[in-house]
C-alpha cells in the first residue's frame, strides 16, 4: 500500500466526479454507475486500510503520519461540500432537468441541500474517524508499552543471573558419606576401612 497515493485518489475522486462531466455519465450509464461504486469502495478501502486497520502489514506508517495524512483529507470534502453548495449551475443539469419536477425544493435549491449535507457528514464522519484512529493509536500504545516492560523485565532478569554466576565461586566439596546401622554415626565409609 502507498498511503499518499491512495490519500491523492481519496480527494480527487469527488472532485473528478462533480466538478467533470464524468457525473452526468454515470447517471445515464448502469455500467458506468455500478464502476463508479465499485471505483470509490476500493479506493476507501486502500485509504482507511492502512490509517486504521489492525492487520499486519509491511510498512505500516507510524501514528503521527497516519493523523497527517487524515487531516489533510478533511478540508477537501468540506470545501467540496462548500463549493457545490455556492454553485450556481445544476451539476447534471441536462439529466435533473429533463425529469420536469413539479415539487418543491428546486434542483438548483436540492443541490444547496446536498452540498450541505456532504460538508456535515463529511466533518461527521472524518471525527468519527478521528476517534476510532486516537483510540487504536492509544490501545497500540498500551500494547507497545507491555511489551517493552516485557522486555525489559526479561533483560533485568538475565543481567541478575549474570552477575550472581559470576560472584558465585566454585566450592570445594568433601566426599559424600552414608550412615547405615551397622556404622557409627557420622563417621565415613574409609573410616570403617581404617578399624
Amino acid at each position: 500500500m502507498f498511503p499518499p497515493l491512495a490519500t491523492a485518489l481519496m480527494i480527487a475522486n469527488p472532485y473528478l466526479l462533480y466538478l467533470t462531466d464524468i457525473y452526468e455519465v454515470t447517471l445515464r450509464n448502469e455500467l458506468a454507475h455500478n464502476w463508479l461504486h465499485l471505483h470509490l469502495m476500493i479506493t476507501g478501502c486502500l485509504y482507511f486500510w492502512p490509517l486504521l486497520g489492525t492487520d499486519p502489514m509491511p510498512n505500516r506508517l507510524q501514528h503521527p503520519l497516519r493523523m497527517v495524512l487524515i487531516m489533510i483529507t478533511l478540508p477537501f470534502h468540506a470545501f467540496l461540500g462548500v463549493t457545490i453548495m455556492g454553485s450556481p449551475t445544476l451539476i447534471a443539469e441536462d439529466w435533473y432537468l429533463a425529469f420536469q419536477r413539479a415539487w418543491p425544493p428546486s434542483p438548483l435549491a436540492d443541490q444547496e441541500i446536498a452540498g450541505g449535507i456532504m460538508w456535515a457528514t463529511g466533518d461527521l464522519t472524518m471525527a468519527v474517524i478521528m476517534g476510532v484512529f486516537f483510540h487504536r493509536w492509544w490501545a497500540d500504545s498500551r500494547r507497545e508499552a507491555i511489551r517493552e516492560d516485557r522486555r525489559l523485565d526479561r533483560e533485568e532478569r538475565l543481567a541478575a543471573l549474570a552477575a550472581a554466576a559470576e560472584t558465585t565461586e566454585p566450592v570445594e566439596t568433601e566426599p559424600e558419606y552414608h550412615a547405615d546401622a551397622t556404622t557409627t554415626r557420622g563417621r565415613r565409609p574409609s573410616d570403617e576401612d581404617d578399624r
